[in-house]
């Protein structure tokens, strides 16, 4: 779940910096620099906030690996009935 949140980050961090050479020749370098740092800025918090409410978190896996250990205690149970 981590590495789709990371993906989205980069991504999210590495766009911005694709419309500089626009932002460059219409606002010079400057107010080119901050116009995409205010951007990047902006999606650090979001995507900080969302990791930090659990918006990429897997919500079955705890329920996923409550079955899977009774699943092993079951099939420990079988094993002890078969061997003698």
């Amino acid at each position: 779940e981590r590495w789709f949140g990371l993906s989205f980050l980069a991504v999210g961090f590495l766009v911005p910096f694709s419309f500089l050479p626009n932002k460059i020749t219409r606002l010079g370098l400057v107010g080119a620099l901050i116009d995409t740092g205010i951007m990047i800025v902006i999606t650090w918090v979001l995507f900080f906030l969302a990791f930090k409410f659990g918006l990429f978190r897997n919500r079955h896996k705890e329920r996923l690996q409550k079955d899977l250990d009774e699943w092993k205690e079951l099939r420990a149970l079988a094993d002890e009935m078969v061997t003698p």
